[in-house]
């Protein structure tokens, strides 16, 4: 397992216990199987390597038997091309956009931290136009029974997901004493970082985000909004760590 694999399944489990949407968790790396405060059972995978069908296959149905829900988060620098180029996509990627209703998840590492996101693959058939979605809301893990007619995989899966879209910050900070206001948290989220994030892995962020999202390389109706959310979050923060 790569270095980077192992720092995006610690960045998530992090993120998701910060987020109080679980109440366990067990990490073994690019396995993390999840205990939900709704008494939901997800496990996603981290993958770092080309799937075979079966494989997925497997997953999905000895989890389904089980009442598990199953999410696959691909690395997206192995698999996949810049936002608003094409991509041909393979059987199992293929399972995936029918199995999450015409996306995938993906993630980037940017060193010790890690960015996760829906990948909107646009389009019909195998020829698909990649569009990267808004870092996803961590507290939204959950799952549904997907139905699909896909002709690699018919039949009804649990399926795990981000599917609440609405981002929700949280504004307040909790120490040893006590609770208090800090909207800088929010800037933090912005950013997909943790309120106690170095100035190295602050700029490192930005750069990995502008990458995504930048008007000149995201043609999406919104790309414009959402880096100025992201330029107002960088500056915030770094005005911040110059005062």
């Amino acid at each position: 397992m790569r270095f980077e694999t192992i720092n995006a399944s610690q960045f998530l489990v992090h993120r998701l216990d910060y987020a109080q949407a679980v109440k366990s968790i067990r990490d073994e790396g690019d396995i993390i199987l999840l205990d939900l405060q709704n008494d939901k059972q997800v496990m996603i995978l981290i993958i770092e390597r080309g799937m075979h069908l079966n494989e997925v296959r497997h997953y999905y149905k000895d989890n389904t038997h089980k009442g598990i829900y199953t999410l696959m988060i691909l690395w997206v620098d192995m698999f996949l091309p810049r936002d608003g180029e094409t991509y041909v996509l393979d059987d199992w990627m293929h399972v995936l956009v029918s199995l999450h209703g015409g996306k995938m998840y993906g993630y980037e590492v940017a060193g010790r931290d890690a960015f996760f996101f829906p990948v909107h693959m646009k389009g019909k058939g195998r020829e698909r136009r990649v569009h990267y979605g808004n870092i996803i809301n961590y507290a939204a893990i959950g799952g549904a029974r997907v139905n699909t007619l896909n002709p690699y995989m018919p039949g009804k899966w649990y399926v795990g997901g981000f599917e609440n879209t609405a981002q929700t910050y949280r504004t307040t900070s909790t120490t040893e004493t006590g609770t208090f206001q800090d909207p800088l948290l929010a800037y933090y989220n912005v950013l997909g970082l943790p309120r106690n994030a170095d100035l190295d892995a602050i700029k490192c962020a930005y750069r990995t985000l502008a990458r995504l999202y930048h008007p000149d390389v995201n043609d999406d109706h919104d790309a414009d909004e959402r880096m100025k959310r992201i330029n107002r979050a960088y500056t915030r923060i770094m005005n911040e760590k110059s005062e």
